[in-house]
């Protein structure tokens, strides 16, 4: 029985076609959201404003695009490892408490350890590192993981990546400005 005032809303979830509808008390729900606001403020997703390309070894992170570059090629990363691996490399001079990671990934979301565990094992292979001797990710145990390459950054620029778009992707790569072409 719900308590009195208290006013209840119906979740839907759908699974392959599938959908289940469940009564979910908005008190709950608007908690909830709040949490996820508030896990939201840290989230390497939701910060348009620091566009920056990360490089390490011959991996580029390119936060604009949000892809995975190996020598110049994309490389196919789903969206939560590529959230890890940006959340990590944010994060480079400290090591990420599992928890951290999930609240900043997931925002809120209730996920498993075995979830974070197949991502960073996802970009383990991506990135062909090794946990026993690891080049990137390294794992601190019973506590969370660190990136530990070294890394440059090169902010994002805009006529930068309008000369790309433009075909003048070569000159960008030389340092010359767009409008000097």
């Amino acid at each position: 029985m719900a308590r009195a005032g208290l006013r209840r809303l119906s979740v839907t979830w759908c699974f392959g076609g599938i959908c289940l509808a469940f009564p979910w008390p908005c008190d709950t729900l608007h908690s909830q959201i709040a949490r996820s606001a508030t896990a939201r403020k840290n989230s390497p997703v939701d910060r348009v404003f620091e566009v920056v390309n990360y490089r390490f070894c011959e991996f580029e992170l390119d936060t604009d695009c949000y892809e995975l570059r190996k020598q110049g090629r994309s490389i196919g990363l789903a969206r939560r490892p590529f959230d890890v691996l940006l959340c990590l490399i944010e994060r480079r001079s400290r090591v990420v408490l599992r928890r951290e990671l999930v609240d900043v990934v997931w925002q809120g979301c209730c996920v498993s350890d075995a979830t974070l565990s197949h991502c960073i094992l996802e970009l383990r292979r991506i990135l062909s590192d090794d946990a026993d001797r690891p080049r990137f990710l390294r794992t601190v145990r019973g506590r969370g993981y660190r990136f530990v390459a070294p890394l440059t950054m090169a902010p994002f620029s805009t006529v930068a990546s309008a000369a790309q778009e433009a075909g003048a992707g070569a000159a960008v790569a030389t340092g010359v400005q767009a409008d000097e072409l």
